[in-house]
């Protein structure tokens, strides 16, 4: 990474460095969450990667309650997603799935 960054400063012009990342790589309990990879997590066993304390519901889990709650009033509430096969949407994706549309990395562009 280092070299490839030290390879672009020299360039002299515009250039794009392209990284792909793996989240939890090394961590064998990360690894072995396919889902999440232990991106975001309550606190842990750093030896077992099992949770020392009960989650409550994140915020994700909240909008999307919320939306659900608010498209089954209302036929015109269209949500979009830059990853709409996303765990993290699939109850609106399973109750609404001609109303939700998968828009790329557009979304999170700034």
């Amino acid at each position: 990474m280092e070299a490839a960054l030290r390879h672009a400063r020299g360039f002299g012009g515009p250039v794009l460095v392209h990284v792909v990342t793996r989240k939890g790589m090394g961590y064998a309990p990360a690894e072995a969450d396919e889902a999440e990879q232990m991106h975001s997590t309550v606190p842990i066993d750093p030896v077992t990667g099992e949770a020392t304390t009960i989650a409550g519901p994140g915020w994700t889990a909240t909008f999307s309650d919320a939306l659900i709650g608010y498209a089954k009033k209302r036929r015109d509430i269209v949500p979009s997603r830059r990853d709409a096969r996303s765990h993290r949407v699939v109850g609106v994706r399973q109750r609404f799935p001609d109303r939700l549309f998968d828009v790329g990395i557009a979304s999170s562009m700034r």
